[in-house]
């Protein structure tokens, strides 16, 4: 008997230990926050068996909680919801700090009044049948309530398990643990964005031709990578990409980002320069490696005689052939100091003469596709 209970002690350790190790590396494989909750909350619903599960967080005011994933529940709900701290199971547990395990909610001394006619739609596992499991654990951050994992409906149709308790408490831990990092890495991405935005503001003061243009082609290879079926790992990577383009551009003279004329060789080299100096300032930042291709990629060509790095076309990431031609794309769409906007009829003609060469076919006949969506006449 005494060796059934060590075997069946083992199997829960280990069952404990894959769920953290499982965590662990969903975790470090997430991108945001919100995919991190959504991982974690799947997570919880693997090993635990149950079927329905949230993750709420405590709002600006620290007064109420709102839903930041959700599995099993209706999207009015989720969109809703506003859970007012010390209401509900959900709200009691937060208000505590202490976790709460429901076997059967009509024997539970506290919560028994609401399992029928429970018409307050704030907690997430409304309708609360009678015999539902509900198990409840608070999310802390330095022993401070932040939120609060919920799973129910155990889906054998049984009652949630001391076992189950213990690993939605390690669940509950890593989450709180990477909900702070997150934030941490948010105020700090933050920060650098919006120093290179100000960086922005001042090229684009520089060149009042190009301004708007980062935001422009930002947004167009959004359009463009969502329409490729981009996954969102990806879009990040090409919409911060995209926003840092150009800060390359910086160091450059005025008198030549905005000469009406040709440039001559020494400043077409200067020119050329600007994806390696972008490069260069990011270079330092652990969190935006994954965009340096995009940045400094954004000029070359599908034939290989682009630059900075004459990179050819099997060379290139799907990221960077789409911020290729959403560049070049504004470029012509935009006046310049040295000529006006071309035509919808030239712009046409420019990416079907030079798709194959400069252009990746699938993003121009996708790009083609979303302009001919917005303006049917010009681009049919």
């Amino acid at each position: 008997m005494s060796n059934d209970r060590n075997d069946s002690a083992g199997d829960d350790l280990s069952k404990e230990l894959g769920a953290l190790f499982q965590v662990s590396e969903a975790i470090s494989s997430a991108v945001g926050r919100d995919e991190l909750l959504n991982m974690i909350l799947k997570m919880a619903l693997i090993q635990t068996g149950a079927t329905c599960g949230s993750i709420l967080l405590k709002d600006e005011t620290g007064r109420f909680l709102t839903i930041a994933a959700a599995i099993g529940l209706d999207e009015d709900i989720v969109r809703s919801v506003r859970v007012r701290v010390g209401e509900g199971i959900a709200g009691r547990v937060v208000e505590t700090g202490l976790p709460v395990l429901v076997g059967n909610i009509d024997d539970h001394p506290v919560f028994s009044k609401l399992a029928r006619n429970y018409h307050d739609k704030s907690f997430m596992s409304v309708p609360l049948e009678c015999d539902e499991s509900v198990l409840s654990v608070p999310v802390k951050v330095l022993q401070s309530v932040i939120g609060v994992l919920n799973v129910h409906c155990k889906g054998t149709g049984g009652t949630f398990t001391e076992n189950d308790f213990r690993l939605l408490c390690i669940l509950a831990n890593q989450a709180a643990v990477a909900i702070q990092n997150a934030r941490l890495l948010d105020d700090l991405e933050n920060t650098y964005m919006n120093a290179f935005g100000s960086m922005a503001l001042l090229l684009e003061a520089k060149d009042p031709c190009t301004q708007g243009h980062t935001e422009r082609v930002t947004a167009l290879c959004q359009e463009i990578g969502r329409a490729l079926g981009i996954d969102r790992h990806d879009l990040h990577i090409l919409r911060v990409g995209a926003r840092l383009h150009d800060i390359g551009k910086i160091g450059i003279n005025e008198s030549i980002l905005n000469k009406t004329g040709p440039l001559d060789e020494k400043e077409w080299l200067i020119v050329r320069q600007h994806p390696v100096v972008a490069d260069r300032v990011v270079a330092p930042i652990l969190f935006l490696q994954e965009m340096r291709p995009v940045i400094r990629g954004h000029h070359e060509r599908m034939d290989g005689k682009g630059y900075p790095d004459g990179l050819p076309g099997e060379k290139l990431s799907l990221g960077q052939k789409i911020i290729i031609v959403a560049d070049a794309y504004d470029a012509m769409s935009s006046s310049r100091s040295y000529r006006s906007a071309l035509s919808d009829e030239r712009i046409q003609r420019e990416l079907h003469d030079n798709t194959g060469t400069q252009f990746d076919a699938e993003v121009v006949d996708a790009l083609l596709d979303i302009l001919n969506m917005k303006s049917p006449s010009a681009f049919a």
